[in-house]
């Protein structure tokens, strides 16, 4: 469902672009949306797929599932594995604002107040025990010590399982060798 609904926001996103622009302008933005929709799509599916989740080395995956080779509709943990695919393969874009200081900006010489701000999500589980050490990493290195750096909760997590193996709970947050 997840899935589903950020392609469908596709169209939507698209349609907000094409109002913003001057009307001779909104076909081509709109067609723009959806041909970049396209282009990223087929670019996943014949191989950013596979770099993002076969092995391969330490810091890129391998060719397993490159052109959806072994991408079937047999269970992937779970679920279908062209299911994790197509899901794996959707986005969201983060916007916000906190305390930041008002922002200004020059947009077709009209001068315009920006009110949400690009931000960055992250989401990260980690055993029990790489906790503190994973939140000062963070507070140490992800601040630029300006109101709207951001926040960290921590909170528990009932169950885990890694997709590719099955596996439960601490085994499946506890790194393996090739991983």
């Amino acid at each position: 469902m997840a899935t589903a609904m950020v392609l469908v926001m596709t169209p939507a996103l698209a349609f907000f672009y094409g109002g913003m622009v001057r009307a001779k302008n909104t076909l081509n933005t709109i067609m723009m949306s959806f041909a970049s929709l396209g282009f990223v799509g087929i670019a996943w599916a014949l191989i950013g797929y596979s770099i993002a989740f076969s092995e391969g080395s330490g810091w890129i995956g391998g060719l397993r599932y490159a052109f959806l080779n072994n991408v079937r509709l047999d269970a992937h943990g779970s679920i279908p594995h062209v299911l994790f695919f197509a899901y794996q393969g959707t986005t969201s874009r983060v916007r916000g604002h906190g305390g930041e200081l008002e922002e200004v900006e020059t947009y077709r010489g009209m001068t315009v107040k920006v009110e949400l701000h690009d931000k960055v999500r992250l989401e990260i589980g980690v055993s029990d025990h790489f906790v503190e050490p994973t939140v000062r990493a963070i507070l140490a290195s992800g601040t630029a010590g300006k109101v709207g750096d951001g926040k960290i909760f921590v909170l528990p997590v009932d169950r885990v399982y890694r997709i590719r193996t099955g596996e439960q709970d601490q085994a499946a947050v506890t790194p393996v060798a090739g991983e």
